[in-house]
């Protein structure tokens, strides 16, 4: 290990730990674009991609990793998808989360989003960046839907039978 790397005490142990920036812009985006275009399933960003810094003339690796969540909205924004899926553990967004008085939200606007978000309603390390990767997706959208479900649940929210679905 580097003596100047940031380590963190885990349940399993010591865990470097790294800078989490929001991605600005993809570089690979046009590329994407001409694969998704083509048809091609297009794996890309994976643990949300390591961002660069120009140096120069070069773009240069820096010791950070991308939010995921963030990456996704942009990616689907960049692509005008019609929506964008995350798809977690969660079985919806949540009012309430964690108390007996939790109640699962199956459609939730942004405004009501942001104002669960000032509220304190969204876990900062967990729910607070799929929320807001997802408003972030709906709002720069024309038409796209955000939403959020279970792996097992993407055709039934896709239909608004499971999960929760953001909208304008």
């Amino acid at each position: 290990m580097s003596a100047d790397w940031d380590i963190a005490q885990t349940v399993q142990g010591p865990r470097r730990v790294v800078a989490s920036p929001l991605p600005l812009r993809i570089l690979e985006i046009e590329v994407i674009r001409h694969l998704v275009e083509l048809r091609a399933v297009v794996f890309c960003g994976g643990g949300g991609g390591i961002p660069t810094a120009k140096v120069g003339a070069h773009q240069q690796g820096v010791p950070a990793v991308v939010d995921k969540d963030r990456f996704s909205s942009l990616l689907a924004t960049d692509l005008n998808a019609d929506a964008l899926i995350i798809s977690t553990a969660a079985d919806a967004i949540y009012r309430s989360f964690g108390t007996p008085e939790a109640e699962a939200i199956r459609t939730l606007s942004t405004a009501e989003a942001a104002t669960m978000e000032a509220n304190g309603e969204f876990p900062k390390g967990s729910m607070s960046p799929k929320v807001g990767a997802l408003c972030d997706f709906v709002v720069a959208s024309e038409v796209g839907r955000g939403i959020l479900c279970t792996p097992g649940q993407v055709l039934e929210a896709l239909r608004g039978e499971a999960g929760t679905t953001l909208t304008r």
